[in-house]
């Protein structure tokens, strides 16, 4: 009947209005997941950055481990060696006048004067001569009328037993100044006439090439 025929037709409408709704319901619960699977590879992905950068700090820092342990054994063995050559009872790389024979002077011969030649920075070369002053119980080299940056300044060359090693550098009223050093071969208490390098702490001030030494 015509009734009938209504009531099913209100029927129909209401599972029709009925399956919109879930399946509106879905869509949104699956534009949530892929949201959420979205922002769940992003976070695997920035985790696994993180476990890379995390491995290469523990692989650099292992590496500084180990290059720093091998530097303290190559420094313990230079001191032991030093104090068994030297008969040394201490390191002390603080200047002194003191000018008394003592166990930790290594000086053996002298020179009155070094001729430094063949520098980069030619500022450097020059005649260095022996002063009376010590430090490591080494005589220092000076050279007179010394300019840098155009400003007077005293150029040195000096022994430092904390590294086994020659430097040549200035003073000025900011303090030292590093531009050369060379490893110190058993030269008697002279420096080494080759080998020269560039120090790094030097600020980029030393240029290349290294000096030569002569006397």
């Amino acid at each position: 009947t015509e009734g009938e025929g209504s009531r099913e037709i209100e029927a129909a409408k209401q599972r029709l209005a009925a399956a919109k709704a879930r399946a509106a319901s879905a869509a949104k619960q699956m534009d949530a997941a892929t949201k959420g699977v979205d922002a769940a590879n992003a976070m695997l992905a920035a985790a696994k950055k993180n476990a890379e950068a995390a491995r290469s700090t523990r692989d650099n820092a292992a590496s500084l481990v180990d290059s720093s342990e091998e530097e303290v054994k190559e420094a313990e063995a230079f001191l032991k060696e030093a104090g068994q050559k030297w008969d040394a009872t201490d390191v002390d790389d603080n200047d002194t006048d003191d000018q008394e024979e003592g166990s930790r002077k290594r000086q053996k011969v002298d020179a009155e004067r070094i001729s430094v030649e063949g520098c980069g920075s030619p500022e450097v070369d020059g005649t260095y001569e022996r002063s009376d002053r010590l430090h490591n119980g080494v005589h220092l080299y000076c050279k007179r009328g010394g300019r840098w940056k155009g400003k007077a300044v005293k150029f040195q060359l000096w022994y430092e037993a904390i590294d086994n090693s020659w430097i040549i550098g200035c003073e000025n009223k900011r303090g030292k100044v590093y531009f050369y050093f060379a490893r110190d071969a058993d030269s008697a208490g002279l420096p080494p006439k080759n080998g020269w390098k560039i120090l790094s702490r030097g600020n980029g001030n030393a240029k290349e090439p290294a000096p030569r030494l002569n006397w």
